[in-house]
């Protein structure tokens, strides 16, 4: 005789019964098997690490590696690790606004200075890489990256031109301007 938690967990007609008190089943949206992506690299305290996100077509995040210079070490274990459960949680729907707010300012350490000036301090490395995604990707900065092209903007920092004069090109490099306009 089968017992009531089984009769609960039972399928009916190809749709599983649930409890009440369970989360629905998770769908996971998986990204194609080709992808742009951005790589980022930062410093933290003398720790060199490098994001790379990799988008869904519509230029959203929907995985993130993190790979720390010092191969082996624990914190690269950790930080690895953690890069997948994040990617997963993207992929499975959670918000990516909800995954910085739960992450930006977490405090331990390494922490420091970067050289990022949009950042400044990063109070850890989970700290910078979420006010990173939240600076890229939510607060909209990401259409510099995908804009670039449109601009004659050098990707190694060569100087360029610009058919509108220099002070367009500073406000598009400072992110001032984020506009789609034809040159």
């Amino acid at each position: 005789m089968p017992s009531p938690a089984s009769e609960r967990n039972s399928v009916l007609g190809g749709v599983s019964q649930m409890n009440a008190q369970s989360p629905p089943p998770a769908v996971r949206h998986h990204l194609p098997d080709e992808r742009p992506s951005i790589t980022h690299t930062f410093t933290i305290a003398g720790h060199q690490g490098y994001i790379t996100v990799g988008l869904y077509p519509d230029h959203q995040p929907g995985e993130i590696f993190v790979i720390m210079a010092k191969e082996g070490s624990t914190l690269a274990g950790m930080m690895d690790c953690f890069a997948i459960s994040i990617s997963l949680a993207l992929q499975h729907g959670v918000p990516l606004k909800l995954l910085c707010d739960k992450f930006s300012h977490t405090r331990f350490e390494p922490s420091g200075w970067t050289q990022q000036p949009d950042l400044g301090y990063a109070k850890s490395i989970m700290d910078y890489i979420f006010r990173w995604l939240k600076l890229r990707f939510i607060d909209g900065r990401q259409s510099i990256v995908f804009n670039a092209g449109e601009q004659e903007v050098s990707t190694l920092g060569e100087e360029h031109s610009c058919s509108r004069g220099a002070q367009r090109c500073r406000r598009f490099q400072s992110g001032a301007d984020r506009r789609k306009e034809p040159i």
